[in-house]
């Protein structure tokens, strides 16, 4: 399967994108993207038009917001989920690993472990992501969610 992505001849899910980056122990971002080096400038803008963004065939878009620190064990990150898709089922993250979301706009399922919360516009939800977890708009409208995961 790496083979055929690295070809081209398929196109992965951003789920199995961040069970491979999940499996070497880097972040998404630092694989998606040219110049996916970590940085430790401290003080850096990135333009709109810079941003790292993947999208995979159901229409999930993943977009990285900044760039990723040498000191730093957090990543930003905005989703798009286009009415009525799921992300795909995401792997654990190490122990300790922290996903902190807040909805923009629309209703998501948020499934981790054997647990699942309803969010809406404006809710807020932090959870150890050290178990499977996927995203799944409910509405008939694009549903955005902002993402932070924090790696101990």
């Amino acid at each position: 399967m790496l083979s055929d992505i690295e070809r081209g001849a398929k196109s992965p899910t951003i789920a199995l994108l961040a069970a491979i980056s999940e499996g070497l122990d880097v972040p998404l971002s630092a694989l998606v993207g040219g110049g996916g080096s970590r940085s430790s400038i401290s003080v850096q803008v990135v333009r709109a038009a810079d941003q790292r963004t993947i999208s995979d065939p159901s229409g999930v878009r993943r977009t990285t917001l900044g760039m990723l620190h040498d000191d730093s064990s957090v990543e930003f990150v905005r989703f798009e989920l286009p009415p009525r898709t799921v992300s795909g089922t995401f792997a654990p993250h190490k122990p300790g690993t922290l996903e902190r979301i807040y909805i923009e706009r629309g209703t998501l399922d948020v499934h981790f472990g054997d647990e699942q919360v309803r969010l809406q516009a404006g809710d807020t939800l932090s959870y150890e992501a050290a178990v499977p977890h996927s995203f799944a708009n409910v509405s008939g409208k694009i549903a955005v969610l902002y993402l932070v995961i924090e790696r101990r």
